[in-house]
């Protein structure tokens, strides 16, 4: 957890405002508790929403395989990136457009494409 968290750290640091990198443990709540679970996220990391152009999720699978999730924040696509090519988490659409929709309210549906 603590190597993946530190690279999407610094993949932050690098990008100036435009990528997000939410840490490992981001998805775990999400997915138990919905967005009331995560909603202060984005405020205590200081999210400028309208500089903002990636949002970059790790997805620990069943505790021994990593894969991205990657919100297009102006092109509202989520994005699934798996080297196994598996298929993506049972609520990964939902709980994302969840999250993204009380975040970012625009009333454009936001739509999974697995890349």
């Amino acid at each position: 957890d603590e190597i993946m968290n530190c690279f999407l750290r610094m993949l932050q640091d690098q990008s100036a405002g435009k990528v997000w990198c939410l840490n490992s443990f981001f998805w775990q709540k999400l997915v138990a508790g919905g967005y009331v679970a995560v909603k202060r996220w984005a405020r205590r990391a200081g999210v400028q929403w309208g500089e903002l152009r990636m949002i970059l999720v790790p997805l620990h699978l069943e505790d021994c395989h990593w894969a991205l999730a990657a919100v297009d924040v102006r092109s509202h696509d989520l994005l699934y990136y798996d080297s196994l090519d598996s298929f993506p988490p049972q609520h990964l659409e939902g709980r994302l457009s969840e999250f993204m929709e009380a975040e970012l309210p625009r009333g454009h549906p936001w739509t999974l494409r697995k890349d």
